[in-house]
């Protein structure tokens, strides 16, 4: 894909960085917005406290350390650039400019290198270096006009480390893994980083057209895995905030700084991809995402993308999302600061809803099934595809109605080849059947159908190969399909029907925050706002059974591990169970007729009957 966003032959005047298109009204306010004048108090409060120095304590003794001080670092200059565009006192610029400096002093920049002992300034380009380049893109960018010689050099200075590492591990014969890699943050974090840096100093760095070129040569596949998977992102929600925060910052910077417009933007799966995270956070606080950081919260560059891709309906939901800053959280990114930058100031109208709801990513192969979007009542997201992803887990059949567990800290263990040692990261964590005691096993895929049944919006996961890779050809899955049905009057049905050559004992696991009572046939859950019951059934005798999930890291009151498990073994069964709103449990029942076809029964007295064949397709 050629990239092509003007002319760098003639860049706009400084500040040209994304953060440029911010008027010095839109930072300065009067602000109507209550999350807004929040924004403003939280920027003002820690600009002060910014002023006092440019040192600050930072914890070593965590995962990649040195990432979390560069992210600390990158809130700091930010926060005192815009307090200084908004007061003009400069205190604010001066502090500003020490901390761009004190940067210079840093015997490491990377957790990675510093564990290592390699002590080069460029041993390595990760993560950490992506985001010192960016932070001092954008204090370059807008101090650029303000400095005098000896500060522009000595900033400069600063710069030329991360120049040397970026030229280094982007050449063709040292180039570094992440390089052009389609699905993965670190590609636009460390490309994106390094191109603003480039295009912040281009005037300056000579070596900055080189940079840029091979930072648009990187992102260019990350821009076609967005296609390739039709607005989804593999990595879920939170790594979809990291990469695509750094893929627009760039952008968005190189369409300012150039007056051009990036093909990068056009097609419907780009423009789809902004509503991507809130279609898996169904309410606020409330993620429904696979795989590692399964949490998500608005950034203020969404704000800015939702704007020059046209999309009203994102801008809405995203207003529905943001919060106030908390005055007691440690900062990362400068969210206050960059959202006085990026808002636009004005209330945004209650999106419109959409009933029922259903949405496959192809590609991708995860689906979201509602009663209504947005705000639903009833609400399923379902994961198949492919277990080779960036910071997935081994969880290909499992979703999220109820919970679905991830780490709640990186170890080392986390990335290294124990990985599929942490129980968070394993079927045994995960919403899923278990045959035998065992659950799917990598490399594996599973091909998802979305399809419209007579009693709601329903996923289909063909699975039989997922629970048996490596296996004997006589110790395999038969045959393994998982219906989801979302019926909007009624709550959520999971249907498994799964063959073995062997006798072997099945069992459909969930887990869950609430509070839970095991009753005749259900488990009742019961949550500091709402209540649910969870019905089972089952063409075989089996019980229900609770447990405590054994966390790597407890932390709280533990999830609760709910498990349908076959008395005996059998070669094939047929699982169900019923997730209803409110603490009453609706009577569940199922039974097999000629040819396999299976009847599913709820409710008592004249009971609601669901039909499907053998490999659960509907039928009437």
């Amino acid at each position: 894909m050629k990239t092509p966003a003007g002319s760098l032959e003639s860049l706009a005047p400084h500040p040209r960085l994304y953060l440029g298109e911010a008027a010095g009204r839109r930072r300065r306010g009067p602000f109507r917005l209550p999350v807004l004048r929040a924004a403003a108090d939280d920027v003002a409060r820690r600009a002060d406290a910014y002023v006092a120095g440019p040192e600050f304590e930072w914890v070593r003794n965590t995962h990649n350390a040195h990432l979390l001080r560069a992210r600390h670092m990158q809130g700091r200059v930010v926060t005192l650039l815009v307090q200084w565009a908004r007061t003009g006192a400069a205190r604010y610029r001066d502090a500003a400019r020490d901390h761009l400096l004190e940067m210079g002093r840093w015997d490491y920049w990377s957790w990675i290198a510093w564990r290592q002992n390699q002590a080069a300034p460029d041993a390595i380009f990760d993560l950490s270096y992506g985001e010192n380049s960016a932070t001092l893109a954008i204090g370059y960018d807008w101090l650029h006009d303000s400095l005098d010689a000896a500060e522009r050099e000595a900033i400069l200075e600063v710069m030329r480390r991360p120049v040397a590492a970026f030229l280094k591990h982007t050449a063709p014969e040292t180039r570094a893994w992440w390089y052009g890699r389609p699905d993965s943050n670190w590609n636009t974090v460390c490309a994106g980083g390094a191109g603003m840096l480039a295009l912040a100093a281009y005037d300056d760095l000579p070596e900055a057209s080189v940079i840029l070129e091979r930072a648009r040569a990187s992102v260019d596949p990350f821009v076609g895995e967005i296609r390739a998977v039709n607005g989804g992102w593999p990595e879920g929600i939170g790594y979809w905030n990291y990469g695509m925060r750094y893929f627009y910052m760039f952008a968005l910077s190189l369409e300012r700084a150039t007056g051009g417009r990036l093909p990068w933007f056009e097609g419907r799966a780009v423009r789809d991809s902004l509503a991507f995270p809130t279609l898996l956070t169904p309410h606020p606080g409330c993620p429904c995402s696979f795989g590692d950081v399964n949490h998500w919260s608005p950034l203020p560059f969404h704000l800015a993308a939702a704007r020059r891709l046209r999309q009203p309906a994102v801008l809405a939901e995203l207003t529905r999302h943001l919060q106030p800053p908390d005055p007691d959280a440690p900062l990362s990114w400068p969210n206050s600061a960059e959202l006085l930058c990026l808002h636009d100031g004005s209330p945004s109208p209650a999106p419109a809803a959409t009933a029922p709801f259903l949405h496959l990513y192809k590609g991708l192969d995860w689906a979201i099934l509602a009663d209504r979007m947005p705000s639903p009542r009833l609400y399923a997201s379902v994961r198949g595809g492919t277990t080779e992803v960036p910071h997935g887990h081994l969880d290909l059949t499992s979703f999220h109605a109820v919970t679905n567990l991830g780490p709640r800290l990186y170890l080392d263990t986390t990335f290294s080849a124990r990985r599929w040692e942490l129980f968070e990261m394993i079927p045994m964590s995960k919403n899923v059947l278990l045959v035998d005691g065992c659950g799917i096993a990598r490399p594996s895929k599973v091909a998802t159908r979305a399809m419209r049944t007579p009693w709601g919006p329903a996923v289909r996961l063909d699975a039989a190969e997922a629970l048996s890779p490596g296996r004997r050809d006589n110790d395999g899955v038969r045959r393994y399909f998982r219906l989801v049905v979302l019926m909007p009057d009624t709550g959520i049905l999971i249907l498994d029907t799964v063959e073995r050559p062997h006798a072997s004992l099945f069992e459909q696991r969930f887990f869950t925050p609430a509070r839970v009572e095991v009753g005749a046939g259900a488990f009742v859950l019961q949550g500091a706002r709402q209540s649910a019951a969870l019905a089972c059934a089952c063409s075989e005798d089996a019980d229900l059974h609770t447990a405590t999930a054994p966390l790597t890291q407890p932390a709280g009151e533990p999830p609760a591990l709910l498990r349908q498990i076959t008395r005996l073994l059998h070669e094939e069964v047929v699982l169900a169970a019923l997730l209803t709103p409110g603490p009453r449990p609706l009577p569940l029942a199922l039974s097999r007729g000629p040819r396999g076809a299976i009847e599913v029964a709820i409710g008592a007295g004249r009971p609601r009957r669901l039909l499907f064949s053998r490999d659960l397709l509907p039928r009437g």
